[in-house]
């Protein structure tokens, strides 16, 4: 198909001409050219812009190429939910339409999280599949998130068929698979656990300035039944855990249930000074050379150029530690004053 170039119009000729042919000599302000600039004398209504050779004409020292605005890491809708607005048939309500601008700005974090959490949900192994004996390098995964695949390509059609969807049935869509998309892109919470001293059940722990409490189901004997016959099975009962302490108590009933561990310097160090016995690596050793802490020296296993080896390190029981430096306390508290 050709095209007469008489039969174009004067707007299409002169837009030809200026785009392509006779750009003419570029602005003295900004550096560009008159169709693309933005200064008063050429283009009034729109936004001034200069290219990056005047602007280092101007600071007299060099700039780059570009800069990327940093996005405010915030949502602008922090807890996305399916959105109906009923309020109003005509168009959205104040409300709604806040909620659906919040959204529009936040699409493109989303689309980017979105595209992170593609990439990063399989990593590549560095010798692919082993099968068998043999090893195939070429057959290493593809970083692939079903999950934010799908929630891409929902956007995507969303923001494709935007302009033929009326603004009521936009803001319940987007918000749906942006609420989807949270889901995708935020990691969960970090929970902590401790261990109840008297059943050892795990204990999840909302605030440390709360109580700890157990509230465990316990299977044990039954004291009170009677002696079972020969090759029968004692009768038993169930019974509900009732530990109860403080944060700082519950450290404390902890190294006391757990006072036959042996444990590394450094987890020695780290497990009494968080609760609430701090100690360092200084004074254990200053225990071990004038004061005789008894210490065990253990076969530690690990990993080393394809095959397993040993390495001896030592360990000391938990209980020597602490009554021993409560032994020592006393002195120590003379010697200070």
């Amino acid at each position: 198909m050709t095209i007469d170039p008489t039969t174009r119009t004067t707007t299409d000729h002169q837009v030809l001409t200026a785009l392509h042919l006779n750009r003419g000599q570029l602005c003295d302000i900004t550096g560009m050219y008159p169709d693309e600039c933005g200064c008063p004398e050429h283009y009034a209504d729109r936004p001034t812009v200069i290219s990056i050779a005047a602007l280092e004409r101007l600071t007299h020292h060099p700039l780059p190429a570009y800069r990327m605005k940093r996005r405010d890491p915030r949502w602008r809708v922090e807890d996305p939910r399916t959105v109906r607005c009923t309020h109003r048939n005509d168009d959205l309500c104040g409300d709604c339409e806040t909620i659906l601008t919040n959204l529009l700005n936040d699409l493109p974090g989303v689309v980017e999280d979105l595209h992170l959490a593609l990439r990063k949900a399989v990593r590549f192994t560095p010798h692919g599949f082993r099968r068998g004996d043999k090893e195939t390098p070429d057959e290493s995964p593809i970083p692939w998130n079903p999950s934010a695949a799908e929630t891409l390509g929902d956007l995507n059609r969303i923001m494709l068929n935007g302009h033929l969807l009326d603004r009521h049935t936009l803001l319940e869509d987007l918000s749906k698979t942006i609420r989807r998309a949270h889901r995708v892109i935020d990691r969960p919470k970090d929970r902590e656990f401790t261990l109840c001293p008297e059943c050892r059940e795990e204990i999840p722990v909302t605030s440390r300035k709360l109580a700890v409490q157990c509230f465990a189901t316990i299977i044990e004997d039954d004291p009170d039944a009677p002696e079972p016959d020969d090759g029968e099975q004692r009768a038993q009962r169930t019974r509900q855990c009732d530990y109860a302490a403080s944060w700082e108590q519950h450290q404390k009933d902890i190294l006391q249930a757990n006072e036959d561990a042996l444990l590394t310097m450094s987890d020695l160090v780290l497990v009494l000074t968080r609760a609430g016995e701090p100690i360092t690596r200084d004074k254990v050793n200053n225990l071990i050379r004038r004061h005789g802490l008894p210490r065990e020296q253990i076969q530690k296993a690990k990993w080393k150029e394809g095959k397993i080896v040993t390495d001896p390190q030592w360990v000391y029981r938990l209980r020597d530690v602490r009554e021993l430096v409560a032994k020592l306390a006393p002195v120590e508290a003379g010697q200070s004053e």
